[in-house]
């Protein structure tokens, strides 16, 4: 009988994001962001323990209210994922899902996707997307991700893809898109592909782009994308906690 395999969801959490300083803290609705983050991954069942890598000793003492683990990170490492790295690397876990602590909305209908892409041996890294609009395509804050017919990523770009040099943005069709979605910033790892990934320079056109993912394919590993459902909705700037609360709001929380 194969071995279940065992799954830990790590959420970074930092402080000092340039854009949004301590967002994690960030009230929604009734509580701060990172325990709707932690509440969401919970309705997991497929994950065996839920893990908050930060800097911070404040999102530490929140993270236990909300009965994750949580461990303190050096701020001084250059990326999540390298934030994740430092904590799970000393584990036993055979996948590792890097969930972003801006992405309130999160439950189990996308995670499960995640983890289950992983029965295919050769899935080295996962992630999640869904429906795109113009509008999208226009905001530089939203990643685009393009995919091929075993949806397979592409390629990553935060700039309107694929161009038309004859049409406009507000000329495009997205009725019968197949190919470009939202991206949605929530990862899956192998745990010998995270330490591989980790110990990997960051490359020139992730430099370029300031999306990290784009290292997996320049390393020429396969991406799986997996297509949600849910409107998401993470949180870039102090404008979106609006929005955010609404989503939950409707959901019926």
């Amino acid at each position: 009988m194969e071995k279940l395999m065992k799954v830990a969801a790590v959420i970074p959490a930092r402080r000092d994001s340039s854009r949004f300083f301590n967002k994690p803290m960030a009230k929604i609705l009734d509580k701060e962001m990172i325990g709707w983050v932690i509440e969401g991954v919970k309705t997991s069942k497929k994950i065996s323990e839920v893990i908050v890598a930060t800097d911070s000793e404040e999102i530490y003492s929140v993270a236990t209210k909300f009965k994750a683990k949580a461990v303190m990170t050096d701020s001084n490492l250059p990326s999540g994922t390298d934030r994740i790295f430092a904590a799970v690397k000393n584990s036993d876990f055979d996948i590792i899902l890097n969930v972003q602590g801006d992405e309130p909305l999160v439950r189990a209908s996308w995670l499960d996707p995640l983890i289950d892409s992983f029965s295919d041996k050769s899935v080295a890294m996962s992630t999640l997307s869904n429906a795109l609009t113009v509008e999208d395509l226009k905001n530089s804050n939203i990643v685009k991700v393009l995919v091929n017919s075993k949806n397979e990523a592409i390629y990553f770009s935060r700039f309107p893809v694929p161009f038309s040099k004859t049409a406009s943005l507000d000329q495009v069709s997205l009725e019968q898109n197949d190919f470009c979605y939202r991206h949605v910033g929530i990862y899956g790892y192998r745990k010998d592909f995270l330490f591989q990934f980790c110990n990997t320079k960051p490359c020139k056109v992730e430099l370029s782009e300031s999306l990290e993912q784009l290292r997996a394919l320049h390393l020429g590993e396969k991406i799986k994308v997996n297509l949600i459902r849910d409107t998401s909705c993470g949180v870039d700037i102090k404008e979106d906690i609006k929005i955010a609360s609404e989503l939950l709001l409707k959901r019926g929380i």
